[in-house]
């Protein structure tokens, strides 16, 4: 629940829209800190011609997928120059840390989104400018924390804050407790608020959670989130609420050797589907997740791991949707040998989409992969990584997803004829 900041790195990922290329400086003098940057790039963006100014282009979106590969999605590479500069000022000494940050972000053309009601609060315009204020205390076994930011454009002011607290009862029980509200017109383009949704945006919400060690063997893991959205969301056409609750036990006797179970409850407001009248209703989605995780390190080569995943999806408006995912992995990795490798399959068996089952891969260095298990099916990858030597290593995967009940496979451009979706990774990398 709580995030550390990184003054200055290398970006290593390979996302290729979300990150800064620029230039940075940092001084240090005794407990103060102080930081310069400014990236200026290009991101993909789309566009749509004015009618009163033929010359004139209006960005009507920002494109983070990265990918190029249709003639409409090169023509939206490299749209929209962005700039962005800031400043951070820090002061730490034993026990506390206070800072106070600027940044300015300005774009070449203007982004004037397709409004709807949903989404009237979000970042238009070319211009926009935020400050914020964090501190990080810690006084024996408790640290409290928190910031408070407040961003403006030629539209809207908004305010974002955080708070929370981080609490060692003794060497066995841990606390944490975050609140948190994010006024909907507050705006930011990169932010990393802790959330129930993808923006740090249009949220207020509690969080509470605790681990405790029962034993040398036994542990347990548990978190409520309670939260709400003041204003409308995409699919949600009026103010809306929620909650979450997990809890899982672990037994591990030994390092080699791991079984936990995990229970999952998510209450999401969504839209009644089908709507009946004319003003569309919202009804509560609960979503229950059950789960068993089994890992088993043979030897110090050689891993095994078996998980088995049931979800189910209750609304008002439908019948009841459920899904099941079981996977086997082996990972194997020598230290004597230059070759590893990581293989799993998977049988799935979900009523719909909507009861998808994700599940995280293994995938090439600083790949994310966490794709969505739906419909009846299964899915086998391999990844492989051989070093040739302390400076050269390669990676390669091979996955694909072999549908029982599926003709065709996706929609559109990217739509497949057949019951078979396969994907492949390669990556070189050299260490100079």
């Amino acid at each position: 629940m709580k995030r550390n900041p990184v003054s200055i790195k290398p970006y290593t990922s390979v996302d290729e829209s979300r990150f800064f290329r620029g230039v940075a400086l940092n001084f240090a003098y005794k407990n103060f800190d102080l930081l310069f940057f400014s990236s200026l790039k290009r991101i993909d963006a789309s566009g749509i011609q004015d009618s009163l100014e033929e010359d004139l282009e209006i960005v009507s979106s920002i494109n983070l997928s990265g990918l190029h590969r249709t003639h409409t999605e090169i023509e939206k590479r490299d749209a929209l120059r962005e700039f962005i500069s800031g400043v951070s000022v820090q002061f730490q000494n034993d026990f506390i840390k206070i800072g106070v940050q600027g940044v300015y972000q300005e774009y070449d053309q203007a982004l004037q989104l397709n409004m709807r009601p949903y989404n009237q609060f979000y970042f238009s315009g070319s211009q926009l400018w935020s400050i914020s204020t964090d501190y990080n205390y810690v006084y024996r076994n408790l640290n409290v924390f928190g910031e408070i930011a407040y961003s403006s454009n030629e539209r809207y002011s908004g305010i974002a804050m955080l708070h929370g607290a981080l609490l060692a009862i003794d060497t066995r029980l841990s606390l944490g407790l975050l609140y948190r509200d994010y006024d909907e017109k507050y705006q930011t383009m990169y932010n990393a608020g802790f959330s129930e949704g993808s923006r740090t945006q249009n949220e207020n919400g509690l969080y509470a959670g605790f681990k405790l060690n029962l034993s040398g063997s036994w542990s347990i893991k548990a978190y409520t989130d309670v939260f709400e959205f003041p204003w409308l969301k995409y699919g949600i056409d009026a103010a809306s609420r929620g909650h979450e609750f997990l809890i899982q036990p672990i037994y591990r006797p030994n390092k080699s050797f791991e079984v936990y179970g995990r229970y999952r409850e998510q209450l999401r407001q969504k839209n009644e589907s089908p709507s009946e009248g004319d003003i569309t209703k919202i009804e509560d989605v609960t979503q229950r997740n059950f789960r068993i995780n089994v890992s088993n390190k043979v030897n110090k080569e050689l891993t095994l791991k078996s998980r088995i995943e049931w979800v189910s999806i209750k609304r008002k408006s439908r019948n009841t949707e459920r899904g099941l995912l079981i996977t086997q992995d082996i990972a194997y990795k020598p230290k004597s040998f230059p070759l590893s490798f990581t293989l799993r399959y998977a049988l799935f068996d979900t009523d719909s989409y909507d009861s998808r089952i994700y599940s995280y891969e293994n995938n090439a260095l600083y790949v994310f992969s966490v794709p969505a298990h739906y419909y009846k099916g299964s899915r086998c990858y391999f990844l492989a990584r051989y070093s040739f030597s302390r400076r050269i290593d390669v990676w390669v995967k091979y996955g694909f997803f072999l549908y029982n009940n599926r003709n065709e496979i996706g929609s559109g451009a990217e739509q497949i004829q057949g019951d078979r979706k396969s994907d492949l990774t390669v990556q070189l990398k050299i260490s100079l």
